[in-house]
């Protein structure tokens, strides 16, 4: 398992490990657009990586910079009750995120931006995506080495 996956799932498992009540349990399952919501919902899943390597070519290792995306859902039966509705979602993310190193993979932990988006399917529903910089090196050639 690739570290990347391993800091994934980290963050999912610290999320569950201490949601409070009415905070759905996180998983990996995204939300795709157009999809109907019936219940809220949280989903954690990457969004985009950079690497360097420090040293050049030759350097024996690389820094990653990744974008780990988690995804509040609600649904609501009017729109006025959809930023109430996700904030609960919203606060646990941040107080999880905002005070780890995710077991030791992560060399720093940054929130970067919160995007909502709305929709109607049947009923309103409203999702948060909040994006966090997670930094972690490993070895140039295998995703799979800490470093």
């Amino acid at each position: 398992m690739s570290v990347r996956q391993q800091i994934r799932d980290a963050a999912i498992a610290a999320l569950n490990a201490s949601a409070p009540t009415g905070v759905p349990e996180c998983g990996k399952r995204r939300y795709i657009p157009g999809e109907k919501l019936n219940e809220p919902r949280m989903a954690a899943f990457f969004g985009e990586e950079d690497a360097s390597r420090p040293g050049g070519r030759a350097g024996p290792l690389t820094k990653r910079a990744l974008i780990l995306v988690i995804q509040a859902m609600v649904v609501v039966d009017t729109p006025d009750q959809a930023d109430d509705a996700v904030e609960p979602q919203l606060e646990h993310i941040t107080e999880v995120m905002g005070d780890t190193n995710l077991g030791g993979l992560a060399l720093d932990v940054t929130e970067v931006s919160t995007l909502w988006a709305q929709g109607e399917a049947g009923r309103f529903f409203l999702v948060a995506l909040t994006r966090w910089r997670i930094e972690y090196q490993t070895k140039r050639d295998d995703l799979t080495a800490k470093q």
